[in-house]
């Protein structure tokens, strides 16, 4: 399959954090994606790595795997499962998804901090590849995490397969203070029934004049 130019630059790039949904997928696979994107570190932020849909992808099996590719496999709690004890925010309220709207009030806290930074320790060295359950990143607490990263000005790219790596841009509805990042309620600049019937109005009164 002929790349694309999106893949070549994802291809060549030096130190940079690929996310990748792996429920459904076989280890083969994402040794494909491993040599494909030069990843010598696998990061997983699975809430429970322990269960899945394909035994060779369970946390303990799949260290095994990637240990015989000469690929180290680290799962950050940090960036996972601790989330659920984050203090509520009104400051995240923009998340209708409950998951998303709690992960976000877990990224205000030290423990998600620590886990990030030190993934972008990881990065100095070498490419990452960040593994999750959903296939479709924005499905998934990865993309909270890579906009947190992009805010840092790191490089991340989601992998929808093998070969259509996506570069990452921040959520819409983001605000940014230094390097912290919130999920106010989106407000869109709607024009309401009664302001148009106002604006009827004036273009009436001035036909009139």
């Amino acid at each position: 399959m002929e790349k694309t130019d999106s893949d070549k630059n994802a291809a060549k790039s030096k130190h940079s954090i690929y996310t990748f949904g792996i429920l459904g997928s076989k280890a083969d696979k994402l040794l494909s994606i491993i040599k494909r994107y030069n990843i010598k570190e696998v990061v997983d932020v699975r809430f429970n790595p322990e269960t899945s849909d394909n035994s060779e992808l369970e946390k303990d099996n799949l260290a095994g795997i990637l240990e015989n590719s000469k690929v180290k496999y680290t799962h950050s709690v940090d960036l996972s499962s601790k989330y659920k004890n984050a203090k509520s925010l009104m400051m995240n309220s923009g998340w209708k998804n409950h998951m998303f709207k709690t992960y976000a009030d877990y990224m205000q806290t030290p423990d998600f901090v620590n886990g990030l930074n030190k993934l972008i320790v990881k990065l100095k060295d070498h490419n990452l590849l960040i593994i999750c359950n959903e296939k479709l990143p924005t499905e998934c607490h990865r993309y909270l995490i890579a906009d947190a990263l992009f805010i840092r000005h790191k490089v991340v790219y989601h992998l929808l397969d093998e070969y259509t790596p996506k570069k990452h841009i921040l959520t819409k509805f983001a605000k940014v203070s230094g390097l912290r990042i919130f999920y106010p309620v989106y407000k869109t600049n709607k024009v309401t029934k009664r302001s148009r019937v106002n604006a009827k109005k004036r273009k009436q009164e001035r036909k009139q004049r």
